[in-house]
């Protein structure tokens, strides 16, 4: 299964954008996502997915952060090799 880096630019930094790690590693792990790490409190996950190209996780995850937590941010997703 390839391995992602999903990089959420600009969180953490101000009150207006927060994302809590803990909320977006158990909203990552599920159907769509295995494996989920999260790390320090930028806003950096590793994820492995079944299926899917970077731009349609990096749009899959900025949709949901601004859906459930009401804040818009940068997500840029990267390919790397399965781990």
């Amino acid at each position: 299964m390839p391995a992602f880096i999903a990089l959420l630019r600009g969180t953490n930094v101000g009150r207006a954008t927060r994302v809590p790690m803990v909320g977006l590693r158990d909203w990552l792990t599920g159907p769509a996502y295995t494996r989920v790490a999260t790390h320090l409190n930028r806003g950096n996950a590793v994820i492995r997915a079944a299926a899917g190209r970077p731009v349609q996780h990096a749009a899959g995850i900025a949709n949901a952060i601004s859906t459930s937590l009401k804040v818009e941010v940068p997500v840029i997703v990267k390919s790397g090799p399965p781990f």
